[in-house]
């Protein structure tokens, strides 16, 4: 900040109120990916000498018009994003006067997959069940959740056999899509039953109709 007076040959005037300019805020470092869900992208930026406090503009986009959030810290979560989608980021700093800075390069992120549509269950058998669902775009793997519990059963194609189940017996799953970013939402549960095994036994009771005997007719009298 500072302050100024004229001076003539009669003196010097009364100094002029304070002014005060910053000056420009450096160019932000080192722009990384930190985590990406089917919806959600988390990134990270250095300071770059950039004193405390400093405000920090995010800007995103994929093919339309860019979107921007603000940050006082060196980081920021951008949320309600499409999933399997690429998208690309930048950031600036922004000094006191409201002057920001260059750009940052390009950061290109792909979100995790969106859950994968379309998941059924047919029963093979009294033991055993198909399931099948609807590839997710960017996906490169799936996790399948039995609502037996475990660990998630991990494929790389969309259908899956479950065998060694018991007879006439409700199963469920869930099933998510995963890529370099992540894993994605699940998608919602489905049940299905296993197929009712047939009686065994089977035997064919009848009751025998009484005859009454034959009684022989009366003689005739002479």
């Amino acid at each position: 900040s500072g302050s100024i007076s004229a001076v003539n040959f009669s003196g010097e005037s009364v100094l002029s109120a304070a002014a005060t300019r910053y000056t420009l805020a450096a160019v932000p470092a080192g722009l990384a990916f930190l985590s990406a869900g089917g919806t959600d992208v988390s990134v990270q930026w250095q300071a770059n000498s950039n004193p405390g406090g400093t405000q920090y503009r995010l800007d995103y986009w994929t093919t339309g018009s860019t979107s921007s959030v603000t940050a006082s810290v060196t980081s920021a979560t951008i949320s309600g994003l499409s999933g399997g989608t690429s998208y690309f980021f930048q950031v600036r700093a922004k000094n006191g006067d409201g002057i920001f800075s260059a750009p940052t390069g390009v950061l290109t992120v792909l979100t995790a997959p969106s859950a994968p549509s379309a998941l059924t269950g047919t029963a093979l058998g009294v033991s055993s069940m198909s399931w099948s669902w609807n590839a997710a775009a960017t996906a490169t793997g799936y996790n399948f959740y039995p609502s037996t519990g475990g660990s998630a059963i991990v494929q790389t194609g969309t259908t899956l056999t479950q065998t060694s189940l018991s007879t006439n017996t409700a199963y469920g799953a869930q099933v998510s899509g995963s890529n370099a970013s992540g894993e994605g939402p699940k998608s919602s549960l489905v049940t299905k039953y296993t197929l009712a095994a047939a009686p065994t036994g089977f035997v064919v009771l009848t009751k025998r109709r009484e005859t009454q005997p034959d009684v022989p007719a009366a003689p005739v009298a002479t």
